[in-house]
C-alpha cells in the first residue's frame, strides 16, 4: 500500500477520503481486499481467492492487520512502545 499523508479538515478532508476510497477500490489489487473488508470480518479461505493476483493474496494475508476507516483500508502497525497507528 502506498503511503500517503493527507493534511486536510473539514469538506477537504471528506473529499480526500472519498478519494483515496475510490482510488483502492479501482486498483486491481487492493480493491477486491477492500470489498471484502466491506462485506465480512472473516478473512476469505484460500480457495475463494485462487483466482487473485499475488500482490491481492499477499494482502489477503495481513487479513488481521488490515482496518477500514471511513472507507479506506489502513494496515496496522506496531510503534514504539506497543503503541498503534495505521498507515495506508
Amino acid at each position: 500500500m502506498a503511503r500517503i499523508v493527507v493534511s486536510v479538515q473539514g469538506q477537504e478532508q471528506a473529499l480526500a477520503e472519498k478519494c483515496m476510497s475510490d482510488l483502492q477500490g479501482d486498483d486491481p489489487d487492493i480493491g477486491p481486499v477492500l470489498r471484502s473488508r466491506l462485506e465480512q470480518i472473516e478473512q476469505p479461505k484460500p480457495e475463494e481467492i485462487v483466482a487473485e493476483s499475488a500482490a491481492t493474496k499477499e494482502f489477503y494475508s495481513q487479513w488481521h492487520g488490515l482496518v477500514l476507516r471511513n472507507g479506506i483500508l489502513f494496515r496496522r502497525v506496531e510503534g514504539k512502545g506497543g503503541l498503534l497507528s495505521c498507515s495506508s
